[in-house]
């Protein structure tokens, strides 16, 4: 069957990151990354409840944490 919009089934929806997924962007564990996410106050979207919940954070967010915190080569 073919697709009619822009986005094909097989194509993932980059709005939201799981955790595991930002552990492997920042070359860290998982717990790590948890940890930096919630010190910095990167808002999280939670995803059903206990042991089977699941926690996202939006992709936006992560770049727009990942820019504030990239150092200037030319500040003395």
């Amino acid at each position: 069957m073919r697709q009619t919009d822009s986005h094909p089934a097989s194509t993932p929806d980059r709005t939201f990151v799981s955790a595991k997924e930002l552990a492997r962007r920042w070359n860290c564990s998982v717990t790590s990354a948890r940890r930096i996410a919630r010190r910095a106050d990167i808002p999280c979207c939670c995803l059903g409840e206990g042991r089977n919940g699941m926690i996202r954070y939006r992709l936006a967010d992560i770049e727009r944490y990942e820019a504030s915190r990239m150092s200037d080569p030319n500040a003395d």
